[in-house]
């Protein structure tokens, strides 16, 4: 079974390196254009993240900022350049200024930590472990096993069959086309039994391991 460590780049890390160091400044045109944005200061503090904005009037959840993002040739992407002190709410349409902050629920601090570190996150300690029959199918396809990460760190297909407990901790993709899982594991620091807390990021050690259904 291959192991890829998480405090080693997949190349999907690897993109998110190149975008933060060699994106290209901003442009004496975008720095114009702000000149009319002078009066959106980014003054707001920045919530860390176990809490989520909502909208004070209809207390949605699908809050949106304004933005500056420049395209990166590097990267073939756009890249985030900076926020502004503008929120609108998309579920009533309301300008609301500044949105409430409140506590997430358990539930939604794993389910946030489990995309980020299936997205190659290093913050979030674990491993990733590719079954042998992935390896296999890798090899005898002619793929990279990079490839399988990357389709893994996409996966974006949540339903009530396959996340009941809405933790985002397994998921079914064909991939070569062999039908196949991945799921995550919640494990202790060192290993020796399961996590007593899998939102306590200083007590968990994810392990996501990407199988054939074969072998699961």
């Amino acid at each position: 079974m291959a192991e890829v460590s998480q405090g080693q780049p997949t190349a999907l890390a690897l993109l998110n390196v190149v975008a933060a160091t060699d994106a290209p400044e901003l442009s004496d045109v975008s720095r114009q254009r702000g000149q009319a944005m002078t009066e959106v200061k980014t003054k707001t503090v920045e919530h860390g993240d176990t809490t989520k904005p909502i909208c004070p009037k209809c207390k949605s959840d699908q809050v949106v900022r304004d933005a500056w993002a420049e395209w990166c040739s590097a990267t073939g992407g756009w890249v985030l350049r900076t926020t502004f002190d503008h929120f609108v709410c998309d579920a009533c349409g309301e300008d609301i200024g500044e949105p409430k902050w409140i506590d997430l629920s358990r539930t939604e601090i794993i389910r946030n930590q489990n995309d980020r570190f299936r997205k190659g996150d290093h913050a979030i300690p674990g491993r990733h472990l590719l079954t042998s029959g992935i390896q296999e199918l890798a090899q005898t396809s002619g793929a990279e096993l990079s490839d399988v990460i990357e389709t893994v760190a996409a996966f974006d297909v949540f339903t009530e069959d396959n996340d009941p407990h809405k933790e985002h901790d397994f998921g079914q993709f064909t991939y070569r086309s062999k039908n196949c899982f991945w799921k995550i594991d919640y494990y202790n620091i060192d290993l020796s039994g399961g996590s007593e807390d899998p939102s306590d990021l200083s007590r968990t050690h994810r392990v996501l391991t990407i199988m054939l259904a074969e072998e699961y």
